[in-house]
C-alpha cells in the first residue's frame, strides 16, 4: 500500500486472519477496498483477504491443493471473480459476499442469463464496477471467443412481463371495458 503520507508499506497481516499476504491483486477506485492473497496457520492454510480500510477479514479459504485466483473485483468489494482450482479442474467462478463461492455459469444462470447453446466458460478475467456485468472467455464451436455477460437489472424483466401480459389480455378480450386495460379510449 502506498499514500502521499505513509509512502509505500506492506499490506497488514492480523494474528488468525492472515499470516502472510502474497500480492495484493485488486484495488476499488477509491482505494479504500482491496484483495490479497496469502497465507494463515501452522498448516500453510491459503487465503482471500478483502481489505476495507486496512482491516483485512478472510472472505475464501481452502486447502494448499485446492485455490480461488482472484481476477476481479466490484468497486465495493462484494462480489469477486476467478478461477477456482479443485485438484485438475480451473473452474471460472464468482464470490458474492454473504452467499459463497459458485460456478460462474450456475451464478449467471440463477440470475437470469442464457449462455449460447453449446458454449462453456473458459476463464472469467473481469467484473463490473457495480458487480452485474462479468467478462472473459468462452470454448464455443471450435473457438475461444471472449464474451461479456450481464445480469439484468432486478424486477426489469417481469414488469416488462406484465406490462406485455396484460396488455395480450386487453387485446384478446376486446369486451373488456378499457378503464381495465389502462386505456382512456375502447379498443375496437
Amino acid at each position: 500500500m502506498w499514500s502521499e503520507v505513509t509512502g509505500m508499506r506492506p499490506a497488514p497481516t492480523a494474528a488468525g486472519v492472515v499470516d502472510r499476504v502474497y500480492f495484493v491483486n485488486k484495488i476499488n477506485a477509491a482505494g479504500t477496498i482491496y484483495i490479497g492473497e496469502g497465507e494463515r496457520g501452522a498448516d500453510r492454510e491459503q487465503v482471500v483477504v478483502r481489505y476495507t480500510d486496512g482491516v483485512p477479514e478472510v472472505v475464501i479459504s481452502h486447502r494448499l491443493s485446492d485455490g480461488f485466483f482472484v481476477t476481479g473485483m466490484s468497486d465495493d468489494g462484494t462480489v469477486l471473480v476467478g478461477m477456482r482450482e479443485l485438484g485438475p479442474l480451473n473452474i471460472p467462478s464468482v464470490w458474492v459476499d454473504g452467499q459463497g463461492v459458485f460456478a460462474l455459469s450456475d451464478y449467471l444462470a440463477l440470475n437470469g442469463v442464457v449462455r449460447p447453446a453449446g458454449a462453456t466458460l473458459n476463464r472469467v478475467t473481469s467484473i463490473s464496477a457495480d458487480g452485474r456485468s462479468f467478462g472473459g472467455q468462452l470454448r464455443y464451436q471450435g473457438a475461444f471467443p471472449g464474451f461479456v455477460a450481464t445480469i439484468p437489472v432486478p424486477g426489469v424483466a417481469v414488469v416488462f412481463g406484465i406490462a406485455i401480459g396484460g396488455w395480450g389480455a386487453c387485446r384478446r378480450r376486446r369486451t373488456l371495458p378499457a378503464t381495465s386495460c389502462g386505456l382512456s379510449e375502447g379498443l375496437s
